[in-house]
């Protein structure tokens, strides 16, 4: 596997590379738990913009700020100050209109598979659950076949 940076071309400015290469890391920097409730949102002027998925976490996250400015500069990132930024979660919700029809070689698949099972109840959510995914995916994902 190639490393981040390699992947990353020369060209774009050292902030963009350098932002790229913070959220890359942030894991290793913020630690497991914190990067799952924050990351980088932007970085200007030698500072670091964090946004925060809960008004809760950002005084647990400003009470190591200085802690997080020590492990970016060992990391070689040149970050004065970090200014931790409130930002919910975004919940994307899927209406109907969002979902395909299932064709009908998808439909064959399902009751080909449906039909080795002898439980009722089993049967029936197992068959819901597959037309639940053919909704969203095709009959070549499942196959996984590109």
């Amino acid at each position: 596997m190639e490393r981040i940076s390699a992947l990353i071309p020369e060209e774009i400015s050292p902030n963009v590379k350098n932002f790229l290469l913070i959220t890359r890391a942030w894991p290793d920097i913020a630690g497991i738990n914190n990067s799952k409730i924050s990351y980088p949102y932007k970085m200007y002027n030698k500072k670091l913009v964090i946004a925060v998925f809960d008004n809760m976490f950002i005084q647990g996250l400003t009470f190591i700020k200085d802690e997080l400015i020590t492990r970016l500069n060992e990391k070689g990132f040149n970050i004065e100050t970090i200014q931790f930024k409130y930002k919910p979660k975004k919940v994307i919700i899927k209406n109907d209109k969002e979902f395909k029809e299932i064709s009908e070689k998808e439909k064959k698949v399902i009751q080909e598979l449906v039909s080795k099972i002898k439980d009722e109840k089993l049967k029936k959510n197992f068959e819901n659950a597959l037309k639940s995914y053919f909704r969203i995916h095709t009959l070549k994902e499942f196959l996984n076949i590109e």
